[in-house]
């Protein structure tokens, strides 16, 4: 895989801070995109274009679909390629999930069945995306309310995956919290089976407490247990590019920019020989 060029902690690219962006040009590393938005006709290309010029950017998506029966959506492929080349992403990224079958589109990431069969569909299937981009391909852990069939964990299972097909992971701290939470596993167990060695891009966001389940909205600060994840992560993988999410109620950019200065400070925090692997934040 190409160097990724990312360094630190992104911010995932709105609309609503377009303006202040693009004419102020703020200190902050780099920018995700959600790239599904902008594959309509009417898409506002112009401003990813003015984007791009200042700066790097990766490429989020969640039309994929890796998890689905159907097949690989070339044309969707092809899409992504021609912006692919207009806006030369340093990282491209979807989630191991599906959203769509052949008549139906669903507003959430479902999960996929946790099998051996299931291991090797989906490992095909990412080969053959990879085949078609070029280039190697990060697929993220999602965050699931309901539990698919599973005879294996699901680390194992992305370990396996990541094996097989050479894909990237994007290691999302924050949903392997909300599905602990939700499914009653343990997060550390979860961290300490991963391979670190395939994760090349890691997300944080903030969740929101309902009780009797976490929802992962992206409309919250980070919390304190996915910080503490991320320090034990970063001590182990410190170089890795980090992206802040938050979708939802959408705050003024300098709160999206406090919480990236957190991130930074433990990623400095965790260089440290002198730094414990756990950090209260």
């Amino acid at each position: 895989m190409k160097d990724s060029e990312l360094n630190g902690t992104g911010i995932g690219f709105r609309m609503e801070h377009a303006d202040e962006v693009l004419l102020q040009n703020p200190n902050i590393p780099w920018f995700e995109i959600l790239i599904d938005n902008y594959m309509s006709e009417n898409a506002p290309l112009s401003v990813i274009d003015k984007l791009a010029e200042n700066y790097p950017i990766s490429f989020h998506g969640v039309g994929l679909s890796i998890g689905s029966i159907e097949p690989v959506d070339y044309h969707y492929l092809a899409k992504l390629c021609e912006l692919k080349d207009r806006w030369q992403p340093k990282l491209i990224s979807d989630h191991f999930a599906w959203t769509h079958t052949a008549n139906h589109r669903f507003h959430e990431l479902l999960p996929v069945v946790l099998d051996v069969k299931n291991m090797n569909y989906l490992s095909d299937k990412i080969c053959r995306v990879q085949d078609f981009m070029g280039e190697q391909i990060l697929m993220e852990n999602a965050s699931t309310y309901i539990e698919a069939p599973a005879e294996m964990n699901e680390w194992e299972f992305i370990n396996q995956i990541c094996s097989a097909s050479g894909c990237g992971l994007l290691l999302d701290i924050n949903n392997i919290h909300v599905n602990a939470f939700n499914h009653g596993f343990d997060a550390t167990e979860y961290i300490e089976g991963i391979d670190l060695s395939n994760v090349k891009e890691i997300h944080i966001a903030g969740y929101e407490d309902r009780g009797n389940y976490y929802f992962d909205s992206h409309s919250q600060p980070v919390a304190k247990e996915v910080w503490d994840s991320f320090a034990r992560v970063l001590g182990e993988i410190p170089e890795i590019p980090t992206l802040l999410e938050w979708d939802n109620d959408l705050p003024e950019l300098n709160v999206l920019i406090n919480e990236v200065e957190k991130a930074e400070k433990i990623r400095c925090l965790v260089t440290s020989p002198s730094t414990p692997k756990l950090i209260a934040i």
